[in-house]
């Protein structure tokens, strides 16, 4: 398997998290408010005003890949477990009151988490299972040269 490939499906669940159902919400216990993966991304920043750091996984999944792409396995792994670690803290929504109005009139109340973020849970699993798929460069620091795992002799 090619980091590559890891690399690429990894990005496409994290695609698709961003255009499906994340966080499903009441309203003053009448109407429903859907937030789709991409508002949750650009509103997730937010979220230690209210003490959620899901969103805090995000650039420990993109240090994840590029490390995965120059082959450092073990470092992308840590940062892959770390980024779904993190991630887990979503689940500090359901206990939470998040303002619903910019005047603190309404509140929303989570009901269900959406497809997006399991979908988002799996691009951080992904690379977190692929670095461990993907065979890594080995380096001979006394003939500072390029060996591959594979064709060691």
């Amino acid at each position: 398997m090619k980091a590559k490939w890891v690399i690429a499906c990894s990005l496409l669940l994290f695609c698709m998290a961003c255009s499906m159902t994340a966080l499903e919400f009441r309203k003053n216990e009448s109407e429903a408010v859907i937030w789709p993966g991409i508002a949750t991304l650009c509103l997730g920043l937010l979220g230690p005003l209210i003490g959620c750091f899901a969103w805090f996984a995000n650039p420990f999944w993109f240090v994840a890949l590029i490390l995965l792409y120059l082959q450092r396995n073990v470092p992308a792994a840590v940062c892959a477990g770390l980024a779904l670690l993190i991630s887990c803290n979503t689940w500090v929504l359901f206990s939470c009151d998040i303002p619903g109005d910019e005047g603190g009139m309404s509140k929303l109340i989570l009901q269900r988490i959406g497809e997006g973020t399991y979908l988002w849970m799996a691009s951080m699993a992904v690379v977190l299972v692929g670095a461990f798929l993907v065979p890594r460069r080995l380096v001979d620091p006394m003939a500072i040269r390029v060996v591959d795992r594979n064709n060691v002799e």
